[in-house]
């Protein structure tokens, strides 16, 4: 896969700490190398990089040879997917280290040279996996899911109680959206559109690598947004796969048990106290500030009909993910929870209670352990050809005045709880005091 200009320009900047000279320069980086890994092994060669950089660790700098501890420790990455617990695990990840050693900004990571980059050790924000690429040296990288149509509401009543006055500017077009009745909100063409709504969390885990894009026939100049123009089952295909390659996979309906899997596995220490943060039904009265108090609209029927087509690749995603955590989890607990007849949580049995779902139907895939080898594995699936899509792409809308306004696809997945299987792959086993030192 051809490298694109963003792709030279961040590895300047992370590596040399400075964008290319001019624009032939550009253009001789872009065409002399093929991926990513071509043209940082070059630039990590380079005089310029050596004289910056390895002269001042040889005479002994010791902020430089501090730099290079910084590469080579180990790092916790949280791909914090909005409104899935995120803000009540970044509290307790704050706990871990020093201020100095958070990352300061959750977003725009490749906007940054590597020597900054690398100084830091906890790194939590609404990331991509594109971007989390740009974090040198080894990488713990975890995230939690939701059932997807808890998700949806939960942003639309996060929304609804924002006030607009303090609310960031990208989010101001969705807060006014949602001053409408869920209905409408539903029904309206531009939130159906929006990223933040339409299967969110599979766009979130939806990484082309260049070996997924070889195997997929996409080429950089395609690569505005494949998302949209492959199949919708090769992207699940590929959430998938890149979901089974992370260290941690939770759920926040099982919150509890992931955290007790994270600390235990990392040799830290488990909380006692957990509370949960940004709650949104909590807002109004926690920040009067940025929020109203505001009544929940529970779904109904048409509701959960608007809703399928916008979680449709979720929820088999979610499936995935939270049978992958399931496995893991048991697998942790082994003998112990066997001898003590403890099970799990119903919370993670059963859907929550303000979505009403059918039963979850047995999956047609089986799931491998979820190790990183598993990853290939996953990969080595071929994705169903474009015509024969189990899940197929969206069909067209009736207009909003009409009594039915999605109409049902043939294959349509059906609402339904989760029954997890699988397990997440597996994280270091070694504690937190170790590898920091």
């Amino acid at each position: 896969m051809a490298l694109t200009k963003d792709e030279v320009d961040f590895a300047f900047r992370m590596i040399l700490g400075r964008p290319p000279e001019s624009d032939a320069a550009m253009e001789f980086h872009l065409h002399k190398f093929p991926d990513v890994a071509a043209l940082r092994n070059h630039l990590f060669n380079t005089v310029e990089f050596r004289q910056s950089y390895w002269h001042r660790l040889a005479e002994g700098d010791a902020s430089y040879a501090g730099r290079e501890m910084h590469f080579a420790r180990e790092k916790l990455v949280f791909l914090h997917i909005p409104k899935n617990a995120g803000t009540s695990l970044n509290r307790i990840l704050e706990t871990l280290c020093p201020e100095t050693e958070i990352f300061p900004h959750q977003s725009l990571i490749s906007h940054y040279p590597a020597f900054f980059i690398a100084r830091h050790f906890l790194f939590r924000g609404h990331y991509t996996l594109h971007e989390i690429q740009y974090i040198p040296g080894p990488k713990c990288i975890f995230t939690l899911l939701r059932e997807p149509r808890a998700r949806i509401l939960s942003q639309y009543h996060y929304h609804k109680s924002s006030k607009i006055g303090e609310t960031a500017i990208n989010d101001l077009p969705m807060v006014h959206k949602a001053r409408l009745p869920l209905r409408e909100y539903l029904l309206d063409e531009e939130v159906r559109r929006h990223i933040s709504v339409d299967n969110m969390q599979t766009r979130y885990l939806f990484y082309l690598s260049a070996a997924a894009a070889g195997r997929f026939g996409v080429v950089a100049d395609d690569a505005t947004s494949p998302f949209d123009r492959l199949p919708r089952r090769a992207v699940l295909e590929i959430a998938k796969e890149n979901l089974a390659g992370l260290d941690y996979v939770g759920t926040v309906e099982g919150f509890d048990q992931f955290l007790t899997l994270f600390c235990e596995e990392r040799g830290i220490p488990v909380p006692t106290d957990i509370r949960r943060q940004n709650v949104t039904r909590e807002l109004g009265e926690v920040d009067p500030k940025a929020h109203s108090k505001v009544s929940f609209e529970h779904p109904d029927e048409e509701i959960h009909h608007l809703l399928d087509d916008l979680v449709d690749l979720d929820e088999e995603l979610y499936r995935f993910g939270a049978g992958l955590f399931k496995q893991r989890y048991n697998e942790h607990r082994g003998l112990h929870a066997q001898s003590k007849g403890l099970s799990l949580p119903a919370l993670m049995q059963t859907a929550p209670v303000e979505v009403r779902r059918a039963q979850a139907e047995p999956s047609t895939r089986p799931l491998a352990p979820m190790r990183k080898a598993a990853a290939k594995g996953l990969a080595a699936k071929p994705a169903a050809a474009p015509g024969h899509d189990k899940i197929a792409a969206k069909p067209n809308r009736n207009k909003p005045g009409s009594k039915k306004t999605i109409t049902a696809k043939a294959e349509q997945p059906s609402r339904r709880s989760t029954a997890p299987a699988g397990r997440a792959s597996g994280g270091s086993q070694k504690s937190m005091v170790e590898q920091r030192r």
